[in-house]
């Protein structure tokens, strides 16, 4: 059993939608996460995560003055709508057929494909990294992805400065704007939701540059992505 607090962000927004627009209470929450994650959570925490999010939503920060803002930023919400259109974007793309073994393996197959990156991108990240994560050192080849630090648009962009290779939860939080790396000192830089979480001990890590400095990251495209999402402030 886990508590609300070691659920990751975008799930425990799924959590406040439920309970919100669909009405469902702690015991209906429960059962959905179970059959979906495969974990209970602590009722306790969350009926008091659900009334905290109304509390703090509701009360007013002074008296004839603006009421408390929602503790989730409006870039936050925004984020979270977008991966919400994804998800429904997924499950409209068709049913599950389980009969087909073969469909399903090949589907795997390009989703782990698209998740890593393009080929010749990748390849040439993964020779300047040696084959490893530089922030959390993982050095398993299957579970490493080619991420851009600038946002991919168009094949300019497929340039080694212009790329990390990273384990592939950490490539999910760098693209979320959670996890940075500062330019100047390279240590790892967090975002606060991310605190009181098992990423909360990468904070001021060092980032493993490669060894040639024409492999590293371009200075100016880590600082953006620091400004971007408003990291180590």
């Amino acid at each position: 059993m886990i508590t609300v607090d070691q659920i990751f962000h975008a799930r425990k927004a799924w959590l406040l939608r439920f309970h919100r627009e669909r009405g469902w209470g702690v015991a209906k929450i429960r059962n959905w996460f179970r059959e979906r994650h495969g974990n209970d959570i602590d009722p306790k925490s969350l009926r008091a995560y659900l009334k905290g999010f109304v509390t703090e939503r509701r009360t007013p920060a002074r008296q004839g003055k603006k009421r408390i803002r929602n503790r989730t930023s409006v870039s936050t919400r925004n984020l979270q709508k977008q991966l919400d259109h994804a998800e429904r974007k997924v499950e409209r793309a068709g049913d599950f057929n389980p009969k087909s073994k073969k469909d399903a393996r090949e589907k795997a197959l390009q989703a782990i494909v698209r998740r890593r990156g393009q080929h010749r991108f990748r390849t040439e990240l993964l020779l300047a990294y040696g084959h490893r994560c530089p922030i959390t050192k993982c050095d398993l080849p299957e579970a490493l992805e080619a991420a851009h630090i600038q946002a991919y648009r168009g094949e300019k962009f497929n340039h080694v400065q212009n790329g990390i290779l990273l384990r592939g939860d950490i490539h999910t939080l760098f693209d979320l704007g959670k996890i940075g790396v500062h330019p100047d000192t390279h240590k790892i830089v967090i975002s606060g939701a991310l605190r009181g979480t098992v990423y909360e001990k990468l904070e001021k890590e060092k980032f493993l540059q490669p060894t040639h400095p024409k492999d590293r990251p371009n200075s100016e495209v880590l600082r953006f992505h620091l400004k971007e999402w408003n990291l180590g402030k």
